[in-house]
């Protein structure tokens, strides 16, 4: 026997009718429910939340950078010129750029002047000037430190005088050596340069004002410094005080 097929019996109508008081079609009207929510939540709501808020962090990091910059801005223009230059040219005679040799023998004459020994005699000892191919672009290519070895006249007095004094000269010297024997005192020097390098300025970074510690160095740098020049405007070697 053919079963009988009715016109419309498999449209979405006639199974809403048929199922709509079965117990499962509410579960499956809340599964669907719940599958779209589902949907919604992770591909919408979740990727929109968390775009908003990466926007807000973007946004809050650039108003703390423009604050900064804003701040560098203030600091700067207060700064006094004069002295920011007189400080990093002071810098650079205290720690030259390049091998100082007149800057060298000009604190080595002043101190020799002020303690009253005599300079019999003196040698460089340059290091590495240049790589193999000439070339020095970088800080590897020469050594920066140029030793100098003095002999000495005098007594131990004027000997431990010129040690201090020739500490506190420019450009800065370090002692690695002395010797004494009856045919005199020698002394070995090294003075140190430093290629410059260009800062990293970050704008998100504050500039800071120099610390305490950096002052104090500053200021005694330019004591040693004035003195110096004043030691060479109002004292000349005399025939008493042989230097070369």
């Amino acid at each position: 026997m053919k079963k009988e097929v009715w016109r419309g019996q498999n449209s979405v109508r006639f199974i809403y009718f048929r199922y709509k008081d079965s117990p499962y079609f509410s579960w499956l009207i809340l599964s669907i429910i719940f599958l779209v929510c589902f949907i919604l939540i992770f591909q919408v709501i979740i990727p929109h939340a968390q775009s908003l808020f990466f926007i807000r962090e973007e946004a809050e990091e650039t108003r703390q950078k423009i604050d900064i910059i804003g701040k560098n801005k203030v600091f700067m223009s207060a700064l006094n010129k004069s002295v920011v230059e007189g400080n990093r040219k002071l810098a650079i005679r205290a720690l030259p750029v390049d091998k100082d040799f007149g800057g060298i023998i000009n604190a080595v004459v002043i101190a020799a002047v002020k303690s009253g020994v005599s300079i019999d005699d003196f040698s460089f000892n340059l290091g590495l000037v240049s790589s193999p191919s000439a070339e020095t672009k970088n800080s590897r290519a020469s050594d920066p430190t140029t030793k100098l070895s003095l002999s000495l006249s005098g007594n131990i007095n004027k000997l431990k005088s010129f040690i201090t004094e020739i500490s506190e000269k420019l450009p800065i010297s370090e002692i690695e050596s002395v010797e004494a024997s009856n045919g005199g005192t020698y002394l070995s020097l090294s003075f140190h340069s430093k290629p410059y390098i260009a800062p990293r300025v970050s704008e998100d970074e504050p500039v800071r004002s120099l610390s305490a510690e950096n002052s104090s160095l500053f200021n005694k740098l330019s004591q040693w410094d004035a003195a110096s020049y004043d030691t060479q405007e109002t004292q000349a070697p005399s025939a008493s005080v042989p230097l070369f």
